[in-house]
């Protein structure tokens, strides 16, 4: 079986993790175990196998946004997340629902919580794994609604 546990794998140049770090992570993780739904940082599967994470919610209303694989996940004490990279367009919340499974992220936040440059603590953390029917480009044109945007400009 899979160790699912929040752990420290690494550091900028210079920060040294220690137990008061691995203390931070575990309260931070603990808030953020306790919010319902899709959270910024946790996995969507789509339809046509591509993986993204969620980098921002805009509310039920708007949906929220994936990325790509990559970017920044910065970790806040109230266990949010705010992404650091590209975009995509929005998901509607109705397209999408959780597969009782997790898979680790990676985050960081400040050592020690004391903000300044170069002074990331790093690590992973279980994220939730949600799916939807929509594909990776749910948001491009299809080929018949551009040959139907060519004909109403005629």
């Amino acid at each position: 079986m899979t160790d699912r546990r929040a752990v420290i794998y690494g550091s900028d140049h210079g920060v040294t993790p220690d137990e008061k770090d691995d203390q931070l992570l575990a309260q931070r993780v603990e808030h953020w175990e306790r919010f319902k739904g899709p959270r910024v940082g946790d996995y969507i599967e789509f339809a046509d196998g591509v993986s993204h994470r969620f980098s921002h919610d805009h509310g039920k209303e708007w949906g929220i946004q994936t990325s790509p694989i990559g970017g920044s996940f910065y970790m806040t004490v109230g266990g949010y997340m705010s992404y650091s990279g590209g975009l995509e367009p929005c998901l509607k919340h109705s397209l999408i629902y959780e597969i009782g499974e997790t898979r680790m992220g990676g985050v960081w936040f400040f050592h020690h919580d004391h903000s300044r440059a170069s002074n990331a603590v790093k690590a992973n953390i279980p994220c939730r794994v949600f799916k939807t029917s929509a594909n990776s480009d749910h948001w491009k044109p299809t080929a018949a609604q551009n040959a139907n945007q060519e004909r109403e400009v005629d």
